[in-house]
């Protein structure tokens, strides 16, 4: 069962960013596969995401992440999102991780068997 997050929808406003390191597994929606990647900061709006795979501007991800405390109540709990990549930056020298800014556009705490 999933628990819809965040209130104001179209709320152009940008939300705190917070640093931190977060594992986040992501793929283009529709594949099958996940690739893995860390959070450089996150915000109840959107992430910077390190990754090997590197997706382009525009593309639709899924996203899936442990919560970390600026997203209050949910803190500690497993999120699913749809996410659009805003921007992309080329891994630095001597590094094999670029960088993607995404954009959440749905989120939802995945509701375990047993957590109703």
């Amino acid at each position: 069962m999933l628990k819809f997050l965040f209130g104001k929808k179209g709320s152009a406003e940008r939300q705190p960013r917070v640093t931190t390191e977060i594992c986040v597994n992501f793929r283009r929606v529709s594949e099958f596969s996940w690739n893995i990647g860390k959070t450089s900061n996150i915000s109840r709006s959107g992430a910077l995401i390190r990754a090997v795979q590197q997706l382009g501007p525009t593309t639709p991800v899924e996203i899936e992440f442990v919560a970390p405390p600026v997203f209050g109540d949910e803190a500690g709990q497993l999120v699913a999102c749809r996410a659009k990549i805003v921007r992309t930056s080329p891994p630095p020298p001597n590094d094999r991780r670029s960088t993607m800014g995404v954009h959440f556009s749905k989120l939802a705490v995945v509701r375990r068997p047993g957590e109703w």
